[in-house]
């Protein structure tokens, strides 16, 4: 299998490949499963000793999981496919590849719903902007940006439809420090995230976001239980 290795993913979504702190405590070292195995080796013990990777692992766990639900097959499919790929690895940035590019295949692939997690969304006059996030513990989150835009001379009730409208997203994982989660792509982009005690999370983006030129993100979320397509 030819992933392709690098900080800058397909499909909108990054991950640093920057390992931060130590390893992992015990209970993040557990077996791994995936298409009903064990991790391979060189996966395995990248999960027990780069906190990254290990974040990166139980976002895709947790993603396959919500496919799964969805359509079953499609997600058995996703698991032979990254665990084939962990297989034929031979080094250690081919493994982060592989985590990165399921997570661009998922952004890129027929939507199913995200359970859990908390989201939130702002209408503005030409669409929406929907954010949405997972807690992955030990201070690392999944997040996915979403945003929908009119075409010009479309109304209201066309948008709502989804009809003459762009679509696109971003997904990423990152660490939360002192209620800041900071993103940042090798192109200087990325968003900058204060996650308010009342939910009410502040976006500033940096940059264009992958899921589209001139989509702006910036403001505030009233951020809720519920689900995200």
């Amino acid at each position: 299998m030819g992933w392709v290795v690098g900080g800058l993913a397909l499909g909108g979504v990054f991950l640093s490949t920057t390992a931060v702190g130590a390893a992992e405590p015990v209970d993040f070292c557990r077996p791994h499963v995936l298409a009903g195995r064990p991790l391979p080796a060189r996966a395995a013990r990248l999960v027990c000793d780069d906190p990254l990777v290990s974040a990166q692992a139980r976002a895709v766990e947790s993603l396959l999981a919500d496919q799964r639900r969805a359509d079953e097959w499609a997600a058995i499919a996703a698991e032979d496919e990254l665990r084939a790929g962990f297989e034929a690895c031979a080094d250690d940035p081919c493994v982060r590849a592989g985590y990165e590019n399921r997570l661009a295949a998922i952004v890129e692939g027929a939507p199913f719903p995200l359970a859990g997690g908390l989201s939130g969304r702002r209408v503005e006059e030409d669409g929406w902007r929907d954010l949405w996030s997972r807690d992955l513990g030990r201070g690392w989150r999944l997040v996915r940006f979403e945003g929908v835009q009119a075409r010009p001379g479309r109304t209201s009730g066309q948008v709502e439809r989804g009809d003459g409208v762009s679509t696109g997203a971003e997904m990423f994982v990152a660490r939360e420090e002192g209620g800041l989660v900071r993103h940042r792509r090798s192109d200087g982009g990325g968003f900058d995230i204060t996650t308010g005690p009342d939910g009410r999370w502040r976006v500033v983006q940096v940059g264009d976001c992958l899921c589209g030129p001139g989509l702006s993100y910036d403001g505030v979320y009233i951020m809720g239980k519920g689900r995200r397509r």
